[in-house]
């Protein structure tokens, strides 16, 4: 398997235990130690109810290559929060926020790859 990021070759060791399975990560150690891993909760009230925004990277290349490192975080709130909504975008941006705020639903659990909402007053109207 290459790394989605710089095509380098990840090293595998290939036993017959493992060879028909698929590798998990899609990234090399030396990419993923670029990149700092925030894993940052922000709560975020919107009308009735509460936006709970999970933004794990600070800043990222692929998106892709960083899926692997997303199955901790929906098995903890899959099974912390049941009978809540769970949704996952890359990026958290004004738009997402805009089209989330006009739902109405109840309390929404968001996690994403990186937060461009850093101040506090992009969440005001």
């Amino acid at each position: 398997m290459y790394c989605l990021v710089c095509d380098k070759l990840i090293n595998k060791v290939v036993t017959i235990k493992n060879i028909f399975k698929t590798p998990k990560d899609h990234i090399c150690e030396y990419c993923f130690t670029k990149h700092l891993m925030i894993n940052r909760l922000d709560v975020i009230p919107i009308d009735d109810y509460r936006l709970f925004v999970n933004s794990i990277f600070e800043d990222y290349d692929l998106a892709e290559a960083m899926m692997s490192f997303l199955k901790p975080y929906y098995i903890y709130y899959l099974k912390t929060n049941k009978n809540q909504i769970i949704m996952y975008f890359d990026t958290f941006n004004k738009g997402v926020y805009n089209i989330i705020k006009t739902t109405k639903l109840s309390d929404i659990y968001l996690i994403c790859l990186k937060n461009e909402m850093e101040k506090e007053n992009d969440y005001e109207d």
